[in-house]
């Protein structure tokens, strides 16, 4: 069956052309290499790129683009009063894919026509597994139609079972995505807490046991000692760049109003979309920073 892969995509600051948002971009932004327009040849700033795109979601969909979510685009037919199933997997996507987006474009000619109505049994709220998908055509407009094609665009992301901490980071795009703000913050603080905690464990074990680090970790130098103490200290020991301020700052932003969330079921103030995009947008850096980290001191030693 025929389909199309469509990469992450953004937009310039400077003069609005599309162009690939590769992951690698978010490294290349710590390490301070330019990443430029190939339609009008500016410097971006890949953080006010991504913030955008994030903030605007186009289509309630481009800041999924920005964690590195893989879209797929394909189309199939609808016929009157006849159910219409399609599986995703037969399209390359993976049965065990977390679905994150789906849109229905239904082509006419001439007035006329169907919609499809995703028919989901009698358990509507049920998300997962999702790979056969069983449609319904219903009419729109006048006139009738012998069959209408239908184009589909699915946004999809690899599940994971063995790291927490990018499940937590999907989870928390999801909830914004959806006009969730408050219910977005806990996740995002787990994606970068969780992954902090993790490289830190792996890089003290080589000066102290196992147990001596988790209880220093946990009870000495907690989180927002670990990401603006140690986490600084280890880059200047392997000699890379440190996670840029207005980054860290809005992660203490992130755990500020986690914890809110956490004593109160709810933020100090309503958590309007801008704050919820900015500090989401620095959760997805602070994550890809960490993996930069570790990246920095494979094979190094101190």
């Amino acid at each position: 069956m025929k389909f199309q892969d469509i990469p992450p995509i953004a937009r310039c600051t400077e003069c609005g052309e599309h162009m690939n948002a590769y992951q690698e971009f978010i490294g290349i932004y710590f390490s301070e290499i330019p990443v430029t327009c190939s339609k009008c040849n500016a410097v971006l700033d890949w953080w006010k790129v991504a913030l955008k795109e994030i903030q605007k979601n186009f289509m309630l969909n481009s800041a999924f683009m920005q964690i590195g979510a893989k879209s797929t685009h394909f189309s199939f037919t609808l016929k009157p009063n006849t159910r219409t199933k399609y599986k995703l997997s037969d399209y390359g996507i993976p049965e065990t894919a977390r679905i994150l987006y789906v849109n229905y474009t239904p082509y006419t000619e001439g007035g006329g026509g169907y919609f499809p109505i995703e028919m989901t049994g009698n358990i509507p709220t049920r998300k997962f597994p999702r790979n056969e998908v069983t449609l319904w055509p219903v009419p729109i407009g006048e006139g009738v139609a012998d069959s209408t094609e239908v184009m589909a665009y699915v946004t999809w992301v690899e599940h994971s079972d063995l790291d927490e901490s990018w499940d937590n980071l999907v989870s928390a795009f999801e909830f914004y995505a959806s006009e969730q703000y408050e219910s977005a913050i806990v996740p995002a603080n787990v994606a970068v807490e969780s992954a902090l905690s993790i490289f830190l464990t792996h890089c003290l074990g080589s000066v102290a046991g196992k147990e001596r680090v988790k209880t220093f970790l946990e009870d000495g130098a907690t989180y927002s000692h670990q990401l603006h103490v140690v986490l600084p200290l280890i880059a200047k020991l392997y000699n890379f760049a440190e996670l840029p301020c207005h980054i860290r700052g809005n992660l203490n932003k992130l755990r500020s109003l986690r914890n809110q969330m956490a004593h109160n079921g709810k933020t100090d103030k309503p958590l309007i979309q801008e704050t919820a995009a900015e500090v989401l947008c620095s959760a997805l850096f602070g994550f890809r920073y960490i993996q930069y980290a570790e990246e920095s001191i494979a094979g190094k030693k101190i």
